[in-house]
Formats: structure tokens, sequence, C-alpha cells
């Protein structure tokens, strides 16, 4: 043991390092000394050599069984004095490694600590805390949307009422001003008729005046009641327009804060999730490998505690009989000291917990989940206001994102709104049975909403999607945003994508052998190096100056439905394909004829327009585009086009 200074903690150190070698040296020459009978040499006059054999591996334990064996009466002065100083050596090096353990606990107990400390529980409580704020607010802007209408139903109310007392008043002020001037053409009333005698002639103009002054008395009622009730009328229904204006006013503020406190919510859990999640990977690595190096030193421990053990039995062996000494030793030395050292040194480790969980909201202010949640079954004439909070997705304007430089320079100009994206290869299919894709206002049919997928996922932009009147319509071939060809046509009406798409041959109507033209005239475009079967941007086969939506397409029978196509009419054998969301051979879907539903025939998000029948499974090209489609039975009429086209549509208001 090695003492700092005197009355100090002595620390511990290891049996073969330089320090214990003056110990050693005792022990081989307090073995001489009791040979000896003399206890003057235990005064070690200097170290060992340095060149003495041996020296780097002198063994404590093999010392002291020389020195045991080499000693003489139990009780003799010499052999109490060695027990009692190799004892008090002992001694003192178990504290020190009992210390030393102590600071290896302490230091995994702290790094164990550490791994439990990344924030979880912190982002448990503001989640909860969060929910239990966010509902309330939600539940108010309902409530407030629900009272809006109501002001909203009192405000109409009051206008109709308006408008009939603004009428009665008109009508029956007027017909009392003409009923006034007749008095200047009544001339001819007064004059006496053939054969009338004085009192005939005076009673027929009593009566006629009389009757005339009962219609001009109720003439003048009516006008002077219904001015009164005019003047009355038109101030309650500017105090009903007041209050209803102040309500919806109120409401958006409402919402504004509920969309504020989603974003600031959903931003400040995303921060930290991912500051916890580099936390809690910093703090496991860190454990594991202060783990490592503590178990490496507790090995080490172990050893020399063993050895202590064994040399304490050893000890005892001097109070033996000299011819009971060599099989005690034996005993000693053989003794298995494991379990007693694992026993006298544990050291307790940490379970790894499991990594926080993120308390991060799926569906933040603006997104689709949001709004079906918030949103739905809020007063038709009373809607939630387009969100302003920061984490909103606002409406993509022009095409900004695709990348035109392949093209030679030519970028469709105007102000368009990214409304939908097919991507045809991303795993989810917008084939035309998909109706939460193409028709629903609320649903996403699979396909991303947020801005930063727009391109590389099928992506719907339900704002844009439900509100954006459109005039115009791009379409935007491009391969996770290179633009490969685009092609832009003038619609033959202003609707909304969502309008369009419900014109007919819905899902839930059922689909019939028509056609939806949906644009007039192609106003722009290039068709870069597209092949001539791409189906809407190049189509040299059937042509693509007019647009159809939700069409029949081929021949009469055929029952092969695209959601968007080119010049329907102009292919009229069937089975060539050629649209966006595909669903051939309607008519012998497992739901039916006539159904959205699953058939053999190509479902895909896009398909060709092939050359060879069947969609190109008679030879030439294939007539899939990408890899997304849903197949039945074998699917034998599904054969690969080699090509994958994206396709990115916009409209312009």
């Amino acid at each position: 043991a090695k003492f700092d200074r005197p009355g100090s903690v002595p620390q511990f150190l290891p049996l073969r390092s330089p320090e214990m070698k003056p110990f050693l040296a005792l022990c081989v020459v307090g073995a001489v000394a009791l040979k000896q009978g003399s206890l003057h040499l235990l005064k070690v006059p200097g170290p060992v050599p340095s060149d003495s054999p041996g020296d780097s591996s002198l063994d404590f334990e093999d010392a002291l069984v020389a020195a045991v064996s080499a000693s003489k009466g139990r009780e003799s002065p010499e052999t109490k004095a060695l027990v009692e100083k190799l004892q008090q050596l002992l001694d003192n090096a178990k504290p020190a490694i009992k210390k030393t353990l102590e600071g290896l606990q302490a230091t995994l107990t702290n790094t164990g600590n550490a791994m439990s400390d990344c924030g979880g529980q912190e982002m448990q409580r503001s989640s909860a805390a969060f929910e239990k704020n966010f509902t309330t607010k939600s539940a108010a802007h309902k409530t407030c949307r629900q009272t809006q209408k109501q002001n909203l139903d009192t405000q109409n109310t009051c206008q109709t009422e308006l408008k009939t007392v603004t009428s009665t008043a008109k009508t029956t002020c007027e017909a009392l001003e003409a009923l006034e001037k007749t008095m200047y053409s009544a001339k001819d009333s007064c004059e006496v008729k053939s054969g009338e005698a004085f009192e005939a002639y005076h009673t027929r103009l009593i009566e006629a005046s009389q009757k005339t002054l009962v219609e001009y008395k109720k003439l003048k009622e009516g006008c002077a009641k219904a001015k009164e009730e005019l003047e009355s009328k038109g101030p309650e229904c500017t105090i009903a327009l007041k209050t209803y204006e102040d309500q919806k006013e109120n409401c958006d503020s409402v919402q504004d804060a509920m969309d504020s406190l989603s974003c600031s919510h959903y931003e400040a859990a995303t921060s930290k999730c991912e500051a916890s999640g580099t936390c809690y990977d910093k703090a496991v690595a860190n454990y594991e490998s202060v783990q490592t190096s503590s178990m490496t030193q507790l090995d080490s421990l172990k050893k020399e505690w063993r050895a202590i053990l064994r040399m304490e039995c050893i000890i005892q062996v001097f109070n033996l009989q000299e011819s009971k000494r060599a099989s005690a030793i034996d005993s000693c030395q053989a003794k298995d000291m494991s379990g007693q050292a694992d026993s006298d040194l544990p050291l307790q480790l940490s379970t790894i917990p499991n990594k926080p969980t993120c308390h991060v909201p799926a569906n933040k202010a603006g997104s689709a989940g949001y709004v079906q949640a918030n949103f739905e079954g809020l007063p038709a004439d009373s809607p939630a206001k387009a969100c302003v909070a920061s984490c909103c997705q606002q409406p993509s304007h022009g095409t900004s994102g695709l990348d035109f430089s392949g093209l030679g320079g030519t970028t469709p100009s105007g102000d368009w709104r990214l409304a939908l994206n097919v991507d045809t290869s991303d795993g989810n299919v917008v084939s035309y049975i998909n109706s939460g894709f193409w028709e629903s206002a609320t649903g996403l049919g699979g396909a991303s909403d947020k801005a930063e997928e727009r391109f590389t996922r099928d992506y719907k932009d339900l704002e844009v999607f439900n509100k954006v009147q459109a005039k115009q319509l791009l379409i935007v071939c491009h391969n996770e945003g290179k633009a490969l060809g685009w092609r832009s046509w003038k619609l033959v009406d202003t609707k909304t994508l969502q309008g369009w798409f419900t014109t007919g041959n819905t899902c839930s109507s059922g689909l019939q052998e028509k056609r939806f033209q949906m644009g007039v005239e192609t106003t722009g475009g290039d068709v870069g190096t597209l092949v001539k079967n791409e189906p809407l941007i190049k189509n040299t086969i059937d042509g693509t100056d007019r647009l159809y939506v939700n069409s029949h397409h081929g021949h009469t029978g055929g029952f092969d439905f695209n959601r968007l196509s080119v010049n329907a009419d102009d292919n009229p054998h069937g089975n060539f394909g050629a649209g966006l969301g595909t669903q051939y051979d309607a008519h012998i879907t497992t739901g039916g004829g006539g159904t959205c539903g699953n058939t053999a025939r190509p479902m895909a998000d896009a398909e060709m327009r092939t050359e060879k029948h069947h969609w190109g499974s008679g030879g030439g090209m294939g007539g899939l585009i990408g890899s997304d489609h849903t197949c039945h039975e074998d699917c034998p009429w599904t054969v690969s086009s080699g090509y994958d086209f994206d396709y990115a549509i916009f409209v312009l208001p």
C-alpha cells in the first residue's frame, strides 16, 4: 500500500508494480530471517537489484509460501511479528480496492442515468399539455363556426325580409301615387250618361268616389306601414351583417391561434425529437464505452482480490504445526476464490433504456389529416379559412422545383399552381379506382401532401385541388423533377380540379361509355425527346389538341377508362391505352360490370399509347409506364414499356 501523507487512506498498488518490490523483498528476506532465527533481517537495506534473477516476475504468493515453509515454531516472536506485518499490509490493500470499485460504480451510475435523461418525459409532458390545449381550441373553433353559421342565417333571413319589405313599399307606394293621379283623368266618369236621372247620377258618383277613397286609404296606410317597416328593417339588417362579420373575424382569429399552436408545437416537437435522439445515441455509446472499460478494470481488481484472499488463507498456515502446513498451503492455493471476489466486489450495471418516444404530431396544420380532423363537418357556408401559420402548405406558384434545362430553354409561363403529381414508381398506385386521389376533397389516396416531396412521390395539394378555379391546365412529364416535356390546354369551363374529376364516370356513380372533354385546345408545349407513344405530351399517333377527363377511350363495348387522356375519340379500336389513372375492360371487374373494381387488365398510374393490341402484349412497345400498377390474375396484359415518366399537373386560375 502507498501512503500519500501520514494518516491518509492508502491507495492500492498492483502487486507486480515497481513500488511493491520492497514489500516482495520483505517476504523473501523474512523467510530467510525466520530460517536464521533473527528478525533483524526484515529491515531491508535497499531495493532488490534490478538485475537479480526473476526480478520482473517476483510472486508475492510464492514468496509467502516460501516464508511459511521456512518459518519455525508457530509461537515464536519472529513468526508472530511477520504475520502481523503481512496481515497489516493486506488489510491496507483492501480499502484501496474498494475505493477504486466505488469510483467505477459512480462513473457507471452517472453515465447510466444520462441515458434516461434525454428529454423523453419532457416530450411526453409537452405532448400531453399540447393535446389538452389544442383539443380545447379545436372544439372552440367548431363551436365558433356554428355560431357564425347561425349569424349568417340570421343575416340572410334579414336580407330576404328586407327585400320583401322594400318590394312591398315600392309596389304599395307606387300604386298610391298612381291612384292619386287618376283624379286628373276622372272627368269622363263625371259626365251625365244618357237617360240618367239626377238621383242615379249622384248616387253613381258618390259610390265611385267612396270606392276610390276606400282603396286610397288602404294604399296610403299600406305605404306608410311599408315605409315604417323598411326604416326599421334596414338598421336591423345592418346590425345582423355587422354581427356576422364580427363573428367570422373572431372565428378566423380562433382558427389562426389553433393553427399557430399546431405549427409551433410541431416545429418544437420535431426539434426536441432530433435533439433527444442525438442525446440518446451519444449517451448509450458513452455508457457502453465506460462499461467496457469498467469491466476490464473490474477483472483486474478481482484478480488482486482473489490473490489477497489466498494470501490471507496462507498466512493462517503460520499457526499450524509444521507437519500440517504443506497440505494447508496446497488447500489455500487450490481454493477457488472467484465466488467470494464476485460477492465482495459487486458492480451494478444499468439497463439500456428504450430510445425516447418522439411525440411529433402526425397531422400538423395544413395537412390532409388535420383538415379532416378539425374542419370536416363545419357548415358549408361557414368553412375554415386558408391556413397562414408557419408550417402550412402554401399553394405552389409557378413551376419552381422542376428543371427545364434539358428542353432548350422553354418553360411554361404564368402563375401555375401545382395540384397533383403522379410518380409512376413510388409504390403507391393511383389507377382509376383510387377515388381518394382523383375525386376526394379531403383524401390523399396514399399520396403525400408535403411540399418537399411534391416531385418525388404521388402528391396532392388539397387547397389547389379543391379551391382554385382553373381556366387552363398544364401537364409536365418529368423524371424526379427533371422535365422531359410539357403541354398546356385551355379548358372548356372554369372549375376546380375536384369539380372536373367528379363530372361523371365516378366510382360512386358508376362508369358509362361517355367522354367528357376538358381541354378545347393546346396553348403551348415542348415535346423534348419524348417517344411518340408518350400518351399526353407527344402522342403523335392520336394527337394532343383535345384533353379529356374520366373518359371512355376506344371502341364501343371496350369499357377502357383513363382519368386523363387526349383525343379519346381518335383511338377507335381500343386496347391501345394512352392516359393517366387507368382501368381497362371495366365491364368485367370483380365488383360487377361498369364499376371501379379489379380486372386482369392494366390498372396503372399511366399507360403508353401502344401500337399493338391488348396494350402492347401483342408486341412492340409495352404499355406500362414506370412500375406502379395493381396485378390481378397474373395481369398478362400489363407489359412494361421500359420508360419511367412522372406527371406533374398544374392549374392556372
